[in-house]
């Protein structure tokens, strides 16, 4: 099973958050092969953003989650077949360019968009697939 995870998602693996535990259970799932996670590549740079946020300066900590993210295969999508149908959610739904790569994504793989962000799944109540953590 293919699932689609944003870095609202994703950030709770490494930072004490609500929800944490629920996050990690889906990584533990990806790591023994029961399901699949997908996410654009913008993701890795929305990462850094939030560790920087979050006040995280010491680069070996953010050196080695990203290192975690690569260690257990996380499938990066490219981004180019996917632009048209970003932009069509983007102002369908009043989203950021951002958030919509990750609908337009899980739409192009038949697969849920898990999220942690509220407003988000609230945007786009309309599509099934979104779906809060």
């Amino acid at each position: 099973m293919n699932i689609v995870l944003d870095s609202s998602v994703i950030a709770k693996w490494f930072f004490k958050e609500e929800q944490r535990e629920e996050a990690i259970n889906l990584r533990k799932l990806h790591k023994n092969g029961e399901i699949e996670i997908n996410a654009p590549k913008l993701l890795l740079f929305e990462l850094g953003n939030i560790f920087l946020n979050k006040k995280v300066f010491a680069g070996n900590f953010f050196n080695e989650s990203i290192d975690t993210l690569f260690s257990i295969n996380i499938n990066f999508a490219e981004d180019k077949e996917i632009l048209g149908p970003t932009f069509n959610h983007a102002s369908r739904y009043n989203l950021s360019f951002y958030d919509a790569t990750y609908v337009a994504l899980a739409q192009s793989l038949n697969c849920d968009f898990i999220t942690a962000d509220k407003k988000l799944v609230k945007s786009t109540k309309t599509l099934k697939f979104v779906k809060l953590l």
